[in-house]
């Protein structure tokens, strides 16, 4: 009888495993900026940053601060990339912690490509639940899309560390 019991709960317990670790796969990807995921709807100085990352067959997008040294030379780093530069691969160039006047100095002064253009958030609507999720990420990451799937992130300290 105690066999009978305990197998049951053994049974039971692979049960009870086997539920909680299924996951149903929704038809779109969920959104967010992890790996899999669909970029969502950012709009910045009146752009849709999500709708233009979707619009991209590859794309990048880069997160840095005019206070954070490596985030500023990786966003001058992939912006001149040369791969990235003959594949004509958008660079979406986003400073978390400025204007978009002076975003566009500190990547200047930066070295970054001339032909990016990048976008403040200081002064952007905050309400907006996606660009607090993407400032409270922090800077410092490189999200490499396809169609606005963000196929992998870096941080700035690993994609430095790779030139180093």
């Amino acid at each position: 009888m105690r066999l009978k019991t305990m197998l049951f709960g053994l049974l039971a317990s692979f049960v009870v495993l086997g539920l909680w670790s299924g996951r149903s796969i929704p038809a779109k990807p969920d959104l967010g900026f992890n790996p899999g995921e669909q970029v969502p709807s950012i709009v910045v100085d009146g752009n849709d940053l999500g709708e233009a990352l979707a619009n991209e067959p590859n794309a990048i997008l880069v997160l840095w601060s005019v206070d954070d040294a490596s985030s500023r030379v990786a966003n001058a780093m992939v912006s001149n990339k040369a791969e990235r530069t003959e594949t004509k691969t958008p660079v979406y160039s986003v400073c978390i912690d400025a204007n978009k006047t002076d975003a566009i100095l500190y990547a200047g002064i930066d070295g970054a490509n001339t032909l990016i253009t990048p976008y403040g958030l200081r002064g952007e609507e905050k309400r907006s639940a996606a660009i607090r999720r993407l400032v409270s990420r922090g800077s410092g990451h490189v999200y490499y899309t396809s169609n606005g799937m963000i196929e992998k992130v870096i941080s700035t300290e690993t994609l430095l560390d790779t030139i180093q």
